[in-house]
């Protein structure tokens, strides 16, 4: 058992998801000072920001897609790119107001799917 448990353990940390995730010590170093510039701390442990507005709050959460799914399921892509995002905002016990997605991809028919995918995600 602890043999297969190692195996999972090691599956999950040489994960490319995982591993694009990497440098936020690095970027997390950086911006920690930031918060001397204006009245919003930093927390880069949460699932979205928390920014204070009038007398409640906003989540703001945001996401990269992988370039391996862009490439192999740009659909898939396009749908997750909306359902981790609205998940983030959800497990912060918000509720999702608008969505800003940015695309760049010079292949119409990969865009037209990522497009597809992004809808279905919204519906």
């Amino acid at each position: 058992m602890k043999t297969e448990l190692k195996s999972v353990a090691e599956a999950v940390r040489s994960y490319g998801g995982v591993l694009r995730k990497q440098p936020i010590k690095e970027i997390f170093e950086k911006l920690s000072l930031t918060h001397q510039y204006g009245t919003q701390l930093p927390n880069y442990g949460d699932d979205a920001a928390v920014i204070p507005w009038k007398d409640g709050f906003l989540l703001l959460a945001a996401d990269g897609m992988m370039t391996g799914l862009l490439a192999n399921e740009p659909y898939a892509a396009g749908k997750a790119a909306i359902m981790v995002t609205v998940n983030d905002i959800y497990s912060m016990g918000g509720r999702p107001v608008g969505l800003v997605n940015v695309l760049a991809s010079g292949d119409n028919e990969q865009r037209s799917l990522i497009i597809d995918g992004i809808q279905k995600g919204c519906r």
